[in-house]
């Protein structure tokens, strides 16, 4: 072989033999393949180490960097076998050893040209340096549960009405506080809300009608932002299904939204008629308050619920509303309405809700988005893998809650989005 590479090479064999004598000395420990491989080894995985370098070179490196090979359950050295390369004729060998079953068995490396070979025996690959796949690949489904379990615990008491800002032409963050999220929350998933939270969101109550944004400067640096009927309506429908706020007091309210129409009839978002705005899922919102207050057969109710089941069926939600980018988001407020009130609500808004999550399943979508298709999902009696396993795919190798923030609301006059993790968190970890 040194014959060979002094031809190719152009060299003495004494230069070739030095050159790798340097590399072998140079060579040192990958920690971080080192510290998946313990994780592997540490859920119960048998792990079978393969070195292709020949048994000098690795005495080499291994006394430059000495490292504890009995992590592996089984060791080879490629010189051990008759093919030079991890070609059919090796992987024949290996299968008949008997030591790997090959439905069984999650082929790791970083040169891609082996992967090839074991794939035709059935076997499946991973690229070393795919770290969201690898790391789904060696963590059970309760740690993944347990590590957002313990996110949520630490996190969601002081911050669970925090909202982080970020400007999109400038990339400026601010993280300011707002009751929305966290009522949406009580209300969707009143499991997922530790009752230290549930006590501040009662309190609530006491009030007649809310701001989106908790602080008179927010209020103010966004022009003095009106009262909205989408913060209205998930204020007093959360605090009133939960007996924090008197019936007097939701039906006042109500009566009050059902006013702030336009000359069609439809639902203005702001009591404010210099902003004629309409969100379609505020309008939800506030059907789900009309149900619960038995006003559903108010004519301003139905109208606009004849308004909203057109765009539920035809899609109008695809690419976001107003308020909302994501487009899961109306499914996410149309879910909630339709298991609330499964009985009493129109089959458009349940057959709209089936029909945009079967066009909405299998899309490239954000951590958010997925784990609110799971949700409607497994309501639905659906097995949605490909959504599950996207959503899995998305994670990070970090502590705590390991996906990106997603954003939850826009702030089109502003020119940016709004993100609160926790809501994220809480929603994916139904979801899973």
């Amino acid at each position: 072989m040194i014959k060979e590479m002094t031809g190719t090479f152009k060299a003495t064999e004494e230069e070739i033999i030095q050159t790798i004598n340097s590399i072998c000395t140079s060579a040192t420990l990958d920690l971080q393949v080192w510290e998946k491989l313990k994780q592997l080894k540490y859920h119960g995985k048998k792990v079978i180490g393969l070195f292709t370098i020949a048994a000098s070179e690795y005495s080499q490196i291994n006394k430059n960097d000495p490292f504890d090979t009995g992590i592996f359950d089984v060791l080879w050295h490629l010189s051990d076998f008759s093919s030079g390369t991890p070609d059919l004729n090796f992987w024949n060998e290996v299968i008949k050893t008997g030591e790997i079953s090959p439905a069984e068995t999650i082929v790791i490396d970083r040169e891609l040209e082996i992967f090839p070979f074991s794939s035709v025996f059935g076997i499946r690959s991973i690229f070393l340096d795919d770290q969201n796949r690898l790391l789904n690949m060696i963590t059970p489904d309760e740690k993944i549960i347990r590590d957002i379990s313990t996110y949520l615990e630490k996190e969601f008491p002081e911050g669970y009405n925090k909202t982080l800002i970020r400007y999109a032409e400038t990339n400026k963050e601010v993280i300011t506080p707002e009751p929305y999220a966290p009522l949406l929350l009580w209300s969707l998933l009143p499991e997922a809300v530790p009752p230290v939270v549930v006590d501040k969101l009662k309190l609530l109550g006491k009030k007649e009608r809310i701001n989106f944004f908790e602080n008179e400067k927010d209020i103010q640096d966004f022009n003095t932002l009106p009262y909205d009927i989408d913060t209205s309506s998930v204020f007093l429908g959360t605090t009133y299904e939960n007996g924090a706020l008197l019936k007097d007091v939701a039906e006042r309210e109500l009566d009050r939204i059902l006013t702030n129409v336009n000359s069609s009839g439809i639902l203005l978002l702001y009591f404010d008629k210099y902003r004629p705005r309409i969100e379609p899922a505020a309008i939800i919102n506030v059907i789900y308050l009309a149900n619960l207050l038995n006003r559903q057969h108010d004519p301003v109710i139905r109208e606009n619920q004849h308004f909203v089941e057109k765009i539920l069926l035809n899609k109008g939600w695809e690419h976001g509303t107003y308020f909302y980018p994501s487009p899961e988001f109306f499914l996410l407020v149309t879910f909630r309405l339709v298991r609330r009130f499964n009985n009493v609500i129109s089959k458009a808004f349940r057959d709209g809700l089936m029909s945009g999550l079967a066009h909405r399943t299998g899309a490239v979508s954000n951590p958010l988005e997925l784990g609110i298709r799971l949700i409607i999902s497994k309501w639905l009696g659906i097995n949605n893998t490909a959504d599950r396993t996207s959503l899995l795919l998305q994670r990070i190798d970090r502590p705590g809650f390991q996906w990106e923030a997603s954003p939850l609301y826009s702030l089109p006059s502003a020119i940016g989005s709004m993100y609160n993790p926790l809501f994220d968190a809480a929603i994916i970890k139904s979801a899973l």
